[in-house]
């Protein structure tokens, strides 16, 4: 079982809430999971139990959060502009989707610590050339189970800056949308990326796939 929330909040209560970057808007996406934040953030390998993306239009911002575990609506968030959709187990039986996804693609490159040797780690740097985007794409789609059909051009659209401060410090995520078709090859694979997500910085509301199912 799986749920699929869906908050829309005014620039009134954006501003009242002082959701005013990707690491707000995360904090405040936590209290859809009451008394689950401290028990992650004391086990540093238990991963966040949702993925979440954040849309602003004319009007407003909506909220999207998905997750196994049932969200309840925040207080932050108004009755009437909460909505919550149970998944059907047999929305992902389906072997061709029209998927939208909005990815945070990177490279990771060395870094060197003061002694000449390497972290474990390393840094990672924003992917900018359509090309190498695609490439990605089609990388972690190999990688996930599934593979970006030829019948339809994948549509980019990119550019858009994230910046943040969490802990005293600030830092800047790349947005990428992904646009196009797949076709599913590994069942097991594909379901694991529909809910933990494609790319990195999935936390900061990056890596949530919205897919339709279709017949071709």
């Amino acid at each position: 079982m799986s749920w699929l929330a869906s908050m829309k909040l005014d620039y009134e209560t954006v501003a009242r809430e002082r959701l005013t970057d990707s690491y707000r808007w995360h904090k405040a996406a936590w209290k859809a999971f009451p008394g689950m934040e401290n028990e992650t953030a004391d086990n540093h390998n238990k991963r966040t139990p949702f993925l979440s993306r954040l849309t602003p239009s004319y009007h407003d911002v909506e909220l999207l959060i998905l997750s196994q575990i049932k969200p309840e609506r925040p207080v932050w968030c108004p009755e009437t502009r909460f909505r919550l959709t149970e998944i059907n187990p047999g929305f992902l039986s389906h072997n061709h989707y029209l998927f939208d996804l909005y990815a945070n693609p990177t490279r990771k490159v060395k870094k060197m610590n003061p002694d000449g040797s390497f972290t474990k780690h390393g840094n990672r740097l924003a992917i900018l050339d359509p090309v190498k985007q695609l490439e990605w794409l089609e990388r972690k789609a190999m990688e996930n189970g599934f593979a970006i059909s030829e019948r339809l051009k994948p549509e980019i659209i990119s550019g858009d800056s994230h910046s943040f401060h969490k802990e005293g410090k600030r830092g800047l995520h790349i947005g990428v949308r992904f646009k196009g078709l797949l076709d599913v090859r590994d069942r097991e694979r594909f379901t694991e990326a529909f809910y933990r997500g494609i790319g990195s910085a999935k936390g900061f509301g990056f890596g949530m796939m919205i897919i339709k199912p279709i017949t071709i």
